[in-house]
């Protein structure tokens, strides 16, 4: 038997196998690498893992390549950690987290105008702030003794680390989100779950006597509903659903009562309308 992706049915388990090994290796990966290059790699898979837990919360594969895609709404690594947050597939502390890198990256991958240049790395005042920052927030207690870039590098990476794991662990809860059920789907399962109890036998009596006219009965059941609906220890899901049921029910009677009265007097007869053809406004019909 296979073994289940740990992100959800919508990925591609090749694919997180590497994303949840890499935790591991990340120092090894960023050992000799640039200052720059240590930056902004780790951005880049932050933003790539933050697609993949989104990509295993959405209800298919095909709505997460859509959001995902370029210029789409988590198509970049600030959208990404906002709708990840917004849905709450990553927790609060990660989110700090992730901004922190995210300014430093972008202090990294542009120019700075203040007089440093390309020169905002591990030996950057504004740069070093953030590093210490980013590793607090996983080691609140430990001690800094030195803000040399090669000590602040190793923390950053030691961070980054930390938080790599966290958001490997984040992708592995994460599940998709069921699909929205359509109106009539909905109102099925109600009909379902209520259709042995008392209330269900009184509801369809009461849409009899409203078929013959007599609506009594059915707008005291609709005015009860919208009161209820109004008192708060009503307010659960169980009387939400009843209510939606009950008024959807009965606003698609209504329609077809109506729709049964209307007499289509612009429309044509098709039998006997004119060959105007499509110039003249009307249509060719088949021979």
């Amino acid at each position: 038997m296979s073994k289940k992706s740990p992100g959800g049915a919508n990925d591609k388990p090749p694919r997180i196998a590497a994303f949840a090994g890499l935790p591991k290796k990340i120092t090894e990966l960023l050992e000799k690498e640039s200052d720059r290059g240590v930056i902004l790699i780790l951005a880049t898979y932050y933003e790539e893992l933050l697609g993949l837990i989104i990509n295993a919360g959405c209800t298919s594969p095909e709505q997460a390549d859509k959001i995902l895609a370029h210029r789409q709404p988590a198509g970049d690594f600030d959208s990404r950690i906002l709708i990840a947050h917004a849905f709450g597939l990553i927790h609060d502390e990660e989110v700090d987290a992730l901004r922190i890198v995210q300014r430093i990256r972008n202090k990294a991958a542009h120019f700075d105008r203040s007089g440093r240049g390309f020169d905002v790395l591990f030996d950057s005042t504004a740069t070093a702030d953030q590093v210490i920052a980013f590793a607090k927030l996983f080691y609140p207690s430990a001690e800094i003794p030195t803000r040399q870039p090669e000590f602040l590098r190793f923390l950053f990476i030691r961070a980054g680390r930390t938080l790599s794991t966290r958001l490997v662990t984040r992708l592995g809860e994460t599940r998709p989100a069921q699909a929205c059920k359509s109106a009539k789907e909905k109102a099925n399962e109600v009909r379902e779950r209520i259709k042995d109890s008392e209330f269900y036998k009184q509801f369809e009596k009461a849409i009899e006597k409203y078929k013959d006219g007599d609506h009594t009965e059915i707008d005291a059941m609709i005015e009860s509903f919208a009161v209820m609906l109004k008192t708060p220890e009503h307010q659960n899901e169980n009387t939400v659903a009843l209510a939606t049921f009950v008024f959807g029910e009965v606003d698609a009677l209504k329609k077809m009562h109506h729709i049964s009265q209307e007499t289509p007097t612009d429309l044509p007869d098709t039998d006997e309308a004119p060959d105007a053809g499509v110039a003249g406004g009307g249509y060719n019909r088949p021979n």
